[in-house]
């Protein structure tokens, strides 16, 4: 990290950066435009507002205030959480577990389905 970098995140830390404002032009894909736009009024903010908060968790943490990852990274921990969270259920001795019979037969039940 540059000294800039680090003086910026200590006078921020601080509360010392209410300075005036600026505006920041960059190019963003039309379809990701509208749908950050639809996430930002989904919260209740303005687009700026929310860029403004993400910049500013940026400084605050002094790196990105998330995880970046390919999108077979992400669905390999996705995976991996689903299966971290099957085998703490299957720990769990409260779980009650149910018979092939038994899930067929409520199975049955449910759609009203006769074999």
């Amino acid at each position: 990290m540059t000294p800039y970098a680090i003086r910026c995140i200590m006078t921020y830390r601080k509360g010392l950066l209410a300075m005036p404002t600026t505006s920041i032009t960059f190019r963003a894909d039309n379809e990701l435009k509208r749908c950050f736009e639809a996430i930002a009024s989904d919260m209740g903010l303005p687009v700026t507002g929310l860029l403004n908060a993400f910049m500013k968790a940026t400084v605050r943490e002094g790196k990105l205030p998330f995880e970046l990852m390919s999108d077979e990274c992400a669905q390999r921990k996705l995976i991996r959480t689903k299966l971290e969270e099957a085998q703490t259920q299957a720990n769990n001795t409260d779980t009650k577990w149910l018979g092939q019979d038994d899930v067929f037969a409520k199975f049955r039940e449910k759609h009203r389905y006769e074999v």
